[in-house]
């Protein structure tokens, strides 16, 4: 769609395209094992204050509407995975293929408090912050639930 509405030429969407596949590459060649390493000396609680104030600080700097956005996700998909093990001890990665069932989650999140709060960065912040706690944490919370009930 981009291309299409002359945003961005093909080349741009596939250098784009390269460049997160370098980056991802990247992280999970090199820097996964050090980060799992260096977090897994700390507990919940310092990786939430951590995580925090690297998107409290981010937004400080780029302090626009979509980044706002896109950090409240990041935050809340942060703390999501963060709490993960505590809720969901075992999750089986198959299983996690199911959270895109969650998709009618986040619409309902994302139009419902769209409707009920103010459009203000404050309330931008909490509703997308609800998307990427839905996605990372409750989703599959409720799947295990149901996944134990059924078998």
């Amino acid at each position: 769609s981009r291309i299409y509405l002359g945003v961005h030429y093909p080349v741009d969407v596939a250098g784009g395209w390269l460049i997160g596949f370098l980056l991802v590459w990247l992280y999970f060649s090199f820097l996964r094992p050090f980060m799992e390493n260096w977090l897994g000396r700390f507990g919940v609680k310092y990786k939430i204050v951590f995580v925090s104030s690297l998107i409290l600080l981010t937004m400080l700097i780029f302090p626009q509407k979509d980044a706002v956005t896109v950090m409240a996700i990041l935050w809340g998909m942060s703390v999501g995975i963060i709490l993960l093990p505590s809720f969901v001890p075992q999750l089986n990665w198959h299983q996690y293929l199911i959270v895109c069932l969650g998709i009618i989650g986040i619409l309902a999140i994302w139009i419902g408090f769209k409707k009920v709060l103010p459009p203000e960065l404050p309330f931008r912040f909490i509703r997308y912050a609800l998307i990427g706690v839905w996605i990372s944490l409750l989703i599959p919370w409720i799947q295990m639930k149901f996944s134990t009930k059924l078998s």
